[in-house]
């Protein structure tokens, strides 16, 4: 018995059992067809399965044909690192976001606030999941300059989605006050799974930040929001 393979299968397997139950997967496009070890069209988790059982069943499974279909990493062999190489790709693989649309300077004449008693309004989100890939975010009272060019970089690390947000000024120069706006988000090419939420905004500290748990498997739709007791959440 050879124990080292079996040990190898043992921990692609509990790294797959991991990956599966945390992050969710779907399908990727690699060039020329490579990672596609089954030859279904599509590059997603049965290749790995795929490729395990070419390299490790007793016995062997079924050869990807041509067999540099499971070159996933292009060294001109097909083995264990191609495996690995297909799980980051498909786990792990980058997502596109960008902002759709953003309101205006909003107004604190908010519909549910009675500013007779009510003088800050929270900040939050509400979000959106197709089921497949595609997550829409809308940030709720988000902070900028009062007359901003809104811009956000959206970046993916495992199971953390993060958004930060920036701003410029059409003229150089920033207004000598702050607003409200609502920002949405769109954002591609992302699993279904578990992800921590965190959005940078401005104005604020870092331990300030609008940070959230959304599980995109059992609630494909939700809201979160935090209290904020400074301007321009707040008129004093």
């Amino acid at each position: 018995m050879d124990l080292r393979k079996y040990a190898v299968i043992a921990s692609v397997a509990i790294l797959l059992l991991f990956v599966t139950s945390s992050s969710g997967e779907t399908d990727f496009t690699m060039s020329k067809g490579v990672g596609d070890a089954n030859r279904d069209g599509k590059v997603n988790i049965l290749d790995i399965y795929f490729l395990m059982n070419y390299i490790y069943g007793n016995p062997p499974g079924p050869a990807p044909v041509p067999l540099l279909a499971g070159d996933a990493d292009l060294d001109g062999n097909v083995d264990l690192r191609d495996m690995l190489t297909l799980i980051h790709t498909v786990f792990t693989a980058p997502i596109v976001g960008e902002i759709i649309r953003h309101s205006g300077c909003l107004s604190y004449a908010k519909d549910n606030v009675d500013f007779e008693h009510d003088y800050c309004l929270p900040d939050g989100i509400t979000y959106s999941y197709n089921g497949t890939d595609v997550l829409n975010i809308k940030h709720t009272n988000a902070g900028f300059n009062c007359c901003p060019i809104i811009h956000a970089t959206i970046s993916r690390s495992q199971q953390q989605i993060t958004i930060e947000e920036y701003e410029t000024y059409e003229h150089g120069e920033p207004c000598t006050c702050l607003c409200l706006f609502d920002v949405e988000y769109q954002v591609t090419g992302l699993p279904p799974g578990v992800y921590t939420l965190v959005i940078m905004g401005l104005y604020l500290n870092e331990e300030e930040y609008l940070t959230a748990t959304i599980n995109l498997v059992e609630n494909p739709v939700g809201e979160y929001t935090v209290p904020r007791y400074l301007y321009p959440w707040c008129l004093y």
